[in-house]
């Protein structure tokens, strides 16, 4: 299955959000920039330090890791992107080691886990307000997605997994 990424598929939208980037950092003197994915918005940061001297920090996700750094045409221009960047972040050990092994980045990367802490965050006894917002009866379990629905994802297999978690647990609501 051929897998469809927006920026890739529409170049003129990555030049345009470049552009408009560049124009925001030269108007409004910018004085940091964090990019949420290496291509575009970090190639754009890129070029925002050469031109007018602002640092920028890059945080890697799935995308970046597994299909941009995967492409050889993409790799030398994620990795000029990285190495100049002030300061790398992605959200697991596995995309970090995945992305140094796949670029030979040699920069330091810092994980900034993307998940909820629940050992901070737990169930609280008596806490049931979107239980009774959606009348939802109390002793069932609530499963959601909270994300975007890309294809990299799977997404489609959520009604699959409802029916497995369904026969597991019927007391449970998507």
């Amino acid at each position: 299955q051929k897998i469809k990424i927006t920026f890739m598929e529409y170049i003129p939208y990555t030049f345009t959000k470049v552009a408009k980037i560049l124009s925001l950092f030269k108007r409004d003197k910018i004085e940091l920039c964090h990019a949420h994915y290496a291509l575009p918005y970090g190639i754009s940061a890129y070029l925002a330090k050469q031109i007018y001297g602002v640092p920028y920090i890059v945080t890697l996700h799935g995308t970046d890791v597994h299909k941009l750094a995967s492409m050889p045409a993409l790799k030398a221009v994620m990795k000029l992107c990285l190495e100049n960047a002030n300061a790398v972040t992605t959200v697991s050990e596995y995309l970090k080691r995945t992305v140094m092994r796949k670029l030979d980045i040699t920069k330091e990367i810092l994980v900034i886990p993307n998940f909820v802490n629940i050992t901070r965050f737990r169930k609280k006894p008596g806490c049931g307000v979107l239980k009774k917002e959606f009348k939802i009866p109390k002793d069932n379990f609530i499963v959601t997605h909270i994300s975007n629905y890309a294809v990299i994802k799977n997404t489609l297999v959520i009604p699959e997994i409802a029916k497995i978690v369904l026969q597991h647990h019927p007391k449970t609501t998507f």
